[in-house]
């Protein structure tokens, strides 16, 4: 399930960004394209900050630069900037603007926000913008087309003016005149809604969606262009699905479009990309791919099996995710190097849904395991090591990759300490018997599987440990118990087994306080050999502490549920 959170008063949110354009038609003059991407975590006093709004808005211009024939010069990335910073910028490239025309050139800008937003302005760095002012400004700059991309709550209420409805379609008017020209506002939510920022894609809803398409999820035509109607279309309906369907409210995002010319705008080639996946027309269903080095999600493709789909990426290494009804198939996608990648599904590995739910990707179903564990242990006591125990684990996952987890251990050995008095024999003063419960708190991050072992996943954490046990010696009565506190790390390996079953191998080191209470009976701090008042091992002092680092190897089998 995914979890979202919203961009309006103490909730928060997340951006969106564009990349632009040319006409699919030869244009009379020269084309120049330039973008101003502005996210801001920051709003004003007593919101929260945002997560993924600035982070977008570097992603956008990213995606312009890479696949949307931009110049870096002409791109301008602004993050936690002000209102007077943004109105500056705006400024500036409004002088470009007019030095682009003077030389009989068409000017193309982009702008995108990302950030807090009301009815009524946007927010950034404590001071706010009226999307009135905003909706002017863009007007004045020049350019041939403007396109404005607003990914904040309530954002739609720039469209008021020329009463844009969530539901409109995405036309553009066709004329004589060759050359597209005017203006076209896309917000990612309505006046009355929320935009919705989503902590498993690191990216706020409608910016996923509108990127993913841009990437080429949109490329219905399959002629290697994206167009604006067509990214915003496939972003209109994945970003209205997944906010009914994993949120209590929906978000509609609108488009005011008041655009002339012949042609439609294109947004993306494809070929521009250093790499890029394949599907083939066969491939059918949900596809996510992510990105191994920061386990960001980059693209989601819903495919049906009719024609191939490509989706351009830049070098890297990514991990495919694809959805079936109980599990998911996965595979490393290797781009360091750039090229095509075509995807065969009958290699990838089935993995089930908890250990999906793992690594950084939406949908998580099976948010919980319960199973069984069986470690060996060092004890608090020399002559202890190697010792078994066995107990009851729950893992529950609680946010994307990070779980927490809890288990309870039982440990009964018996043992002689190391000793060498040649006069007295071990096994009449030394030998003791131990029992401990203890009690295991632990905090993990789970990983993306390894690129040649796609069925092994690492995981990483820390762990506190509270044991409660009791010492007796042989033929006596006479008991101690004892308490032990530590805390340590532990390194993990999971392994993906069918119907839901993980099992995971697990090692790990703490150090450990063990106190010692008054003990019972007539049993003595320390066995005292005849002769030798200073000679003797002894048990634990009656009201001793010691410190003493432990190890602990284990096992453990788990079902998701």
């Amino acid at each position: 399930m995914l979890w979202h959170t919203t961009r309006s008063g103490t909730i928060i949110g997340s951006i969106l960004g564009l990349a632009l354009l040319s006409s699919a038609t030869p244009l009379r003059a020269a084309t120049v394209r330039l973008a101003l991407i502005a996210g801001n975590n920051v709003g004003t006093d007593g919101e929260l900050p945002l997560q993924f709004a600035e982070t977008d808005a570097e992603r956008f211009g990213d995606l312009l630069a890479e696949l949307g024939g931009f110049d870096r010069s002409r791109i301008r990335v602004m993050t936690n900037g002000s209102v007077d910073r943004l109105q500056g910028e705006l400024d500036q490239f409004r002088g470009r603007i007019a030095e682009i025309r003077a030389q009989g050139d068409d000017p193309l800008f982009v702008f995108y926000f990302s950030g807090h937003g009301d009815r009524e302005t946007l927010h950034l760095a404590a001071s706010t913008l009226p999307l009135s002012n905003l909706r002017q400004g863009l007007s004045a700059l020049g350019a041939s087309v403007t396109i404005g991309i607003i990914d904040a709550c309530h954002s739609g209420s720039i469209s008021r003016v020329k009463g844009g409805v969530p539901d409109q379609p995405f036309e553009v008017l066709l004329e004589a005149d060759p050359t597209p020209k005017g203006t076209v506002l896309i917000s990612s939510s309505s006046p009355d809604e929320l935009a919705q920022e989503s902590i498993e894609l690191k990216s706020s809803l409608f910016s996923h969606h509108f990127i993913s398409a841009l990437r080429g999820a949109a490329d219905y035509d399959l002629d290697g262009r994206v167009t604006l109607r067509e990214a915003y279309m496939a972003a209109y309906d994945a970003t209205l699905t997944q906010s009914m369907t994993r949120s209590p409210q929906r978000q509609h995002p609108m488009a005011d479009i008041d655009i002339t010319g012949h042609g439609d705008i294109v947004l993306t080639y494809l070929a521009k990309s250093s790499g890029s996946i394949i599907f083939p027309a066969s491939s059918e269903g949900l596809y996510t791919i992510v990105n191994r080095t920061n386990q960001r999600v980059v693209a989601e493709v819903t495919k049906s099996a009719d024609r191939p789909r490509q989706i351009a990426l830049p070098a890297g290494e990514y991990q495919l995710y694809k959805q079936e009804q109980k599990t998911y198939l996965t595979g490393p996608i290797n781009l360091a190097w750039g090229g095509r990648h075509p995807i065969n599904e009958r290699i990838l590995q089935r993995i089930p849904y908890a250990i999906y739910a793992s690594k950084g990707v939406p949908l998580r179903i099976w948010r919980n395991r319960v199973g069984l564990r069986t470690q060996v242990a060092s004890g608090v006591q020399p002559g202890m090591n190697g010792t078994g125990a066995f107990g009851l684990e729950y893992l529950r996952f609680v946010s994307s990759g990070t779980s927490v987890s809890g288990a309870v251990s039982y440990m009964k050995t018996e043992f002689v300490p190391e000793y060498t008095d040649p006069v007295v024999p071990p096994e009449d003063v030394h030998r003791r018997r131990h029992e401990d419960l203890t009690v295991e708190f632990s905090l993990r991050r789970h990983y993306l599987p390894f690129r040649a072992m796609p069925f092994l996943s690492p995981v990483f954490g820390g762990f506190l440990e509270v044991s409660r046990g009791s010492q007796h010696l042989q033929n006596s009565l006479a008991s101690e118990s004892y308490t032990s506190f530590g805390s340590g790390i532990r390194v993990d390996l999971e392994a993906a087994l069918p119907a839901h079953w993980t099992a995971s191998c697990f090692g790990g080191a703490l150090l450990a306080w063990t106190t010692l209470p008054s003990s019972s009976g007539d049993l003595p701090g320390a066995i005292q050999i005849p002769g030798d008042e200073n000679y003797g091992i002894p048990l634990l002092s009656d009201g001793s502490t010691q410190n003493v680092i432990l190890w602990r190897l284990g096992l453990t089998l788990s079902r998701s549920f």
